[in-house]
């Protein structure tokens, strides 16, 4: 998917894996509008996340 939205072929990869503690919002948004979402929905997801 990194690759669909224009960013390195690893970025995601080190998302999950919590390699990069903060992703940048430009590479969020890229990815946001490939998936059809908000940008917002991506963030308020993250952020429920962390509190599990």
């Amino acid at each position: 998917m990194s690759e669909f939205a224009g960013l390195a072929p690893n970025t995601i990869y080190y998302w999950y894996s919590k390699r990069v503690d903060s992703p940048r919002v430009s590479y969020l948004s890229k990815v946001a509008m490939l998936i059809g979402a908000k940008l917002d929905d991506i963030w308020i997801a993250e952020a429920d996340h962390d509190r599990d």
